[in-house]
């Protein structure tokens, strides 16, 4: 048995995953997370919908990607 409890997923009309611009940290520095939207999934599960609230410029010229992250209880208590 595990002492390390995994926070549980948020449910209902919210979504499930946050969506960020990650671009590589120049000379050691780490790389920059901005979130950029999130997700909402569709009931059937078998997709969702991504809402953007910014424009990712950075991905056609090839300096950054898309992550998304499942959104946790504890990281919606943060903030």
């Amino acid at each position: 048995m595990s002492n390390t409890a995994q926070p549980k997923l948020l449910k209902g009309n919210r979504p499930t995953h946050r969506v960020y611009l990650v671009q590589d940290g120049v000379q050691g520095r780490k790389d920059s997370w901005t979130e950029i939207g999130a997700i909402w999934p569709h009931k059937d599960g078998q997709g969702g919908n991504v809402q953007f609230k910014a424009t990712p410029l950075q991905i056609l010229s090839g300096k950054g990607r898309i992550v998304y992250r499942e959104i946790r209880v504890k990281d919606e208590e943060v903030h």
